[in-house]
């Protein structure tokens, strides 16, 4: 609440690169919203491309995806398949 936004506090930093971590929670859903995502994404780096936070000029982005589910062979846990297919698109 009233933390502000997002361009205003990488000013005050001075931030030259930029981690943008996405995915993980929209991998839980099905693919019906995918294309949105996607677009949401694009629109996100245009926006911060177009930013000079530290004075130097527009900031180095990097994207950060979910990782997969590793096999453990444990029958306790979930074999992650369907996650691991979410992921990958």
């Amino acid at each position: 609440m009233n933390f502000g936004e997002p361009d205003v506090h990488l000013a005050h930093s001075k931030a030259s690169v930029i981690l943008f971590f996405f995915g993980f929670n929209k991998s839980f859903a099905d693919r019906s919203g995918l294309e949105a995502s996607k677009k949401e994404i694009r629109e996100l780096i245009a926006h911060t491309q177009q930013q000079n936070y530290s004075g130097t000029g527009e900031p180095r982005i990097v994207l950060v995806s979910p990782i997969a589910f590793e096999k453990t062979g444990d029958k306790n846990l979930p074999s992650g398949d369907q996650h691991n297919t979410n992921i990958t698109a």
